[in-house]
């Protein structure tokens, strides 16, 4: 599994609750973009028109090799659920203070695959806890290396 993109503001911005992998409708052009590491997940969300999983947001830089002239970077693309999945993903978009968002695009068994996750967004006192943990952490694991040898 190779991890493409990664929303890394994500993991920041939001206490994640629940993970999904899902499919995604790609064209040509697209998939051979991302293959190169050449798109950005800041700002995606998830959309459910008519029940429907979409990703918004999703911006996918034009292939340099691509001739055509109608390509559009930011259109919303679809993603492959099942029923169930969409069910459970479309009560948690209803409950208030819940959004679904796309965490990381992957390659697994040369297809492409996204996580998708329900999350909460954080308060700002949330955000500076969360870098005040992770820099003790850091400085923990400096000591213990520095212990070690």
């Amino acid at each position: 599994m190779k991890t493409l993109i990664r929303n890394k503001k994500a993991l920041f911005d939001y206490e994640i609750l629940e993970k999904f992998e899902a499919g995604i409708i790609l064209t040509g052009a697209e998939v051979k973009s991302l293959r190169l590491a050449q798109g950005s997940l800041k700002g995606a969300y998830l959309i459910f028109p008519e029940g429907k999983p979409f990703i918004k947001g999703f911006s996918i830089s034009k292939y340099e090799f691509l001739n055509s002239t109608n390509y559009e970077p930011l259109r919303e693309k679809a993603l492959l659920l099942n029923q169930k999945e969409i069910k459970k993903l479309l009560q948690y978009e209803n409950n208030t203070g819940l959004t679904v968002i796309p965490l990381d695009v992957y390659l697994k068994n040369g297809l492409i695959k996204v996580t998708i996750a329900v999350a909460k967004g954080r308060k700002m006192h949330d955000k500076k806890q969360v870098l005040k943990e992770r820099s003790e952490k850091k400085r923990v694991d400096k000591i213990i290396k520095n212990f070690n040898n």
